[in-house]
C-alpha cells in the first residue's frame, strides 16, 4: 500500500506482488482487477498509433493482458483506446462514433465479434451468425459511447454542474465507472480542455484516473494549441515531456 496517496490501484499491486514476491514471469502475472491502470498506460500506445486501428488494437492488447485478464476490462480498454485513436485521426466525438467503430469492427481492423448486421439488425433466418470472429465476443464496448455523446449534446438530458457526472456513473475506480463519465465529459467539452479535466478532477472519488482519461480523449481534439499554457509550463520539466510527446505520433496532435 505505497504511492502519493499512500495507495497504489489493484492490478498493478497484484502484478508486483507476483512479479517480485513470487517470481513469476510476464505473462503469469495478470489478475481479474477491473481497475483502469492498463488504460492508463496504453494512452500513448493509442496515440503512436492511432493512424493504424488494427495496429493500435493488437498493441493496446497486448500491454493490457500483462497486468488484466477479466475479458470485459480488457475489451473495455482496447474499446477505450479506439476511441482514443479516431479522435486522434480528427473524428468528432458525436453520436455517429459508434458507427464508425462498428465499420472497422465489420472490416477486421478491430477485433471484436459481432452478431448483427447493416445498422445493428438481427441477422436474416438461417443466416450466419456473425460476419466477423474476433477476441472479444460482442462490440457492446464499441457502442456506449454514441449513446453518451447524445445525451451530452441533448439539451433535455442535463448534469448540472458536470462534475456531478461522476455520481451518476459512479465514483469508484472500475473501468465501468471511469470510462462512461470520461466519455461524457469528452463529449460536452470537446472543444474547453480546461473545463473538461476540472470537472473530471471535482468529481471526487477516482478522479486522478478520470482526469487522466478524459484529458487524453479532450486533449485529442483540440491539441496542445487548447490546452492552458499554464497546465504544460507548470509541469516539472515540461520543455523534455513536450519534446518526449511530440515523438509519439501524428503532428497533428501536438
Amino acid at each position: 500500500m505505497q504511492g502519493p496517496g499512500g495507495y497504489t490501484s489493484q492490478s498493478i499491486r497484484e502484478a508486483w506482488r507476483k512479479r517480485i514476491r513470487q517470481g513469476l514471469p510476464w505473462g503469469r502475472v495478470a489478475g481479474s482487477a477491473d481497475t483502469t491502470e492498463a488504460a492508463e498506460r496504453t494512452l500513448a500506445i493509442a496515440v503512436r498509433y492511432a493512424l493504424d486501428p488494427a495496429g493500435l488494437a493488437d498493441a493496446v492488447t497486448r500491454n493490457t493482458v500483462l497486468t488484466q485478464t477479466d475479458g470485459t476490462v480488457v475489451a473495455m480498454t482496447v474499446a477505450f483506446g479506439a476511441v482514443l485513436g479516431m479522435l486522434v485521426e480528427g473524428h468528432k466525438f458525436d453520436a455517429a462514433i459508434s458507427a464508425k467503430l462498428m465499420a472497422r469492427v465489420k472490416s477486421g481492423a478491430l477485433p471484436f465479434h459481432t452478431v448483427t448486421s447493416g445498422n445493428l439488425q438481427a441477422p436474416r433466418p438461417g443466416a450466419a451468425e456473425a460476419p466477423t470472429a474476433g477476441r472479444f465476443p460482442s462490440p457492446d464496448a464499441l457502442l456506449t459511447q454514441s449513446s453518451i455523446a447524445r445525451a451530452a449534446h441533448d439539451p433535455d438530458v442535463r448534469i448540472e454542474p458536470a462534475w456531478k457526472v461522476a455520481l451518476v456513473y459512479g465514483m469508484p475506480c472500475a473501468v465501468y465507472h471511469q470510462f462512461p463519465a470520461a466519455y461524457y465529459l469528452a463529449a460536452r467539452f470537446a472543444d474547453d480542455f480546461e473545463s473538461a479535466v476540472l470537472h473530471a478532477l471535482n468529481g471526487g472519488g477516482q478522479n486522478l484516473a478520470r482526469t487522466m482519461l478524459t484529458g487524453a480523449l479532450v486533449g485529442a481534439q483540440v491539441g496542445l494549441a487548447g490546452i492552458p499554457a499554464r497546465f504544460v509550463k507548470g509541469l516539472v520539466d515540461h520543455a523534455a515531456l513536450l519534446a518526449l510527446a511530440g515523438r509519439i505520433g501524428p503532428g497533428r496532435v501536438l
